[in-house]
């Protein structure tokens, strides 16, 4: 779930083992946009109708490109046909790999709060209730 381009959206795909991998992180084959991150990942399990809260969606793969743009603030200054004789520039763009999308767990989020309860107590959290109801 979140809400790129200002818009909400719901995806779904496949979670893979989030308990077994050691990073506090795990693969999904969702889809993933900017505004994604940050969202909440739920899972079916074991063929139950329920959700769970497994956890928070994080990142997409990506492939960075590297390539040549001339040194101007305005390309449309010089016409497609003449040729460009100014300085070049070494430039790059990240492609999201659509498909390959990281999120954190809800056991690596637990271990953080708990880590980090005096600092989230003093900005003002109240920890303890999150944890003990």
């Amino acid at each position: 779930m979140g809400f790129p381009k200002e818009h909400k959206m719901v995806e779904n795909g496949i979670v893979s083992k989030p308990d077994n991998n050691k990073t506090g992180f795990f693969l999904t084959n969702a889809i993933f946009n900017r505004g994604i991150s940050g969202g909440p990942v739920f899972a079916v399990r074991d063929g139950s109708s329920q959700f769970e809260w497994v956890g928070m969606a994080s990142s997409s793969s990506v492939t960075t490109i590297h390539y040549l743009k001339p040194d101007v603030d305005r390309a449309d200054a010089y016409g497609k046909s003449e040729p460009y004789a100014g300085k070049a520039l070494i430039s790059h763009k990240k492609i999201i790999n659509y498909g390959v999308s990281f999120s954190v767990s809800m056991a690596e989020i637990v271990r953080f709060i708990k880590r980090e309860e005096s600092t989230l107590e003093q900005q003002g959290f109240a920890v303890q209730r999150f944890f003990y109801r």
